[in-house]
């Protein structure tokens, strides 16, 4: 093996470091990022229902006490 086969061993051995892992790892990240962001976004749903809903249930219990105030001035007069 000459010295001229073992430098094209090395530039076989770099081009294919360019040509499939780098790419390979770029594609790796990329999935990885966009699953975290995907778990993100759910999780401000999630909480964007859940804070929809009790802003719901408090809109209710003011409108329930608005009632029962109502009552309560009218059985006073």
């Amino acid at each position: 093996m000459g010295f001229g086969d073992m430098f094209s061993l090395v530039n076989g051995i770099i081009i294919l470091t360019f040509v499939l892992i780098i790419p390979t790892l770029l594609i790796i990240v990329f999935v990885a990022a966009s699953k975290v962001i995907k778990r993100y976004l759910k999780n401000g749903k999630l909480i964007e229902e859940k804070l929809r809903m009790e802003l719901d249930e408090r809109q209710k219990l003011e409108h329930r006490v608005t009632e029962l105030e109502n009552q309560l001035k009218i059985k006073q007069k």
